[in-house]
Formats: C-alpha cells, structure tokens, sequence
C-alpha cells in the first residue's frame, strides 16, 4: 500500500470521530513521524497528500472536505548552510589597554572605534570585537536597528591562523614583545600551535596548516 494511504487509514477511525478533522489529520502524520510542510527524512521526493476528510458526524452524513496537502522535498527542506565566522568578541577590563596590544603587539588594524568597542579586521576573513565588561549589557538602538545585550566574564580563548613559514618569526616578535609563550602542540595532522595570553589573561592561539580538517 502506498505510504499515503497508510498514513490515511491507519486511523480512520479517529478521523471519523474528530471534532476537527483537519487538526486530527495533522496529528495523524505527526504519529507517522510527518508534520504537514516538514521533511520526511526516508523520502527524497515531494509528495502531494490528498485526502477525503470527513469532518465529525461521519458515516453516510457526513460532510466531505477534500483537502491538499503538500510535504515539503528533502531538497526543499535542507538546512541552510554558514559562510564562517564572520566576528570573534572579547570582553576586557580596559579598553585602551587591550587596544594597544591588539594593534601594536598583534599588528591588527582597527577598522572601528568607539566608546563602547573596537573592532580589528584580521586577515579580510574575518573581525575581533573588544567591549569593555558590562557596558554591553542593554540593548543598543542604531538607525538600522537594535542589537540585543550581550557581556561576558572570565578568560576567552581564539586561535588565529598563520603561515608554517612565519611561526618562528612570530615567536620572536612575542618574545621581544614580552609576551610568554604558555603552550607548544603539534598536532596530528602536522600543524602546531602556540599559546599566549593578552593583558585580560584571555588565551590566545597562533596556529598553522594541519590543525583541523579543512584548515
């Protein structure tokens, strides 16, 4: 028997005696593991639903409806795909303070700045926020819309990515810069990472080729 009409029949009688015999027929297919313009996950094609319901008073009396109803493809219903990350967000002490280590001893360039925030771009593939603790945390009107309160507390972690061939002079730099390197991994895959804290004690990673897959 074709799947709609097991999905039809299976409890006819509980169609016959529904109140509402169209809520009744969407429970039906929730019963079979179908919700009315959801996917059906064992078919990859659309399917048309067409029904006689009989609405309450059933039998020879009663007044039939023909109803239509359409289960959305498995193409249709894919899940929407992320293009990445497009920001990364830090909540530091002070603001100022975390500016000039982002700028000077990670050479980032700030591309916006506020009183309530910095952004660097890193790389063109993508932003760091900082925001001070607790200044995020109302909703922020704009003239294109309001953006939610956010905040955060405690130290973060970020990796970011660099060429095989720049680890070593990046390792100087940190420690002519003063920074300490907390941490060395090489990982399977013929990557390795460095680890290093900036003045919030928030963990950050240099990490090249070989670390993820895809990365």
């Amino acid at each position: 028997m074709p799947l709609r009409e097991v999905l039809l029949t299976q409890h006819l009688e509980d169609l016959l005696e529904a109140e509402c015999a169209t809520c009744r027929l969407d429970v039906l297919l929730s019963e079979n593991g179908v919700g009315m313009g959801t996917l059906m996950p064992d078919l990859s094609c659309e399917l048309d639903i067409i029904c006689t319901v009989i609405s309450s008073g059933g039998g020879a009396g009663g007044i039939v409806h023909n109803r239509s109803f359409r289960v959305g493809s498995r193409k249709e219903m894919s899940m929407p795909t992320l293009n990445g990350v497009l920001e990364t967000v830090l909540y530091v002490e002070d603001l100022e303070r975390a500016d000039a280590f982002y700028r000077e001893t990670l050479g980032l360039t700030c591309i916006h700045s506020d009183f309530r925030m910095r952004g660097y771009d890193v790389g063109g593939r993508g932003v760091v926020l900082l925001f001070p603790q607790g200044s995020s945390l109302h909703p922020i009107d704009t003239p294109g819309g309001t953006i939610p309160p956010h905040d955060g507390s405690g130290p973060s972690h970020i990796a970011f990515s660099i060429d095989t061939e720049v680890l070593a002079e990046w390792e100087n730099h940190l420690a002519v810069s003063g920074v300490a390197i907390e941490g060395r991994t090489q990982w399977p895959r013929g990557g390795i990472s460095i680890y290093f804290r900036d003045p919030d004690g928030h963990l950050l990673e240099l990490a090249t080729p070989g670390l993820w897959k895809g990365y």
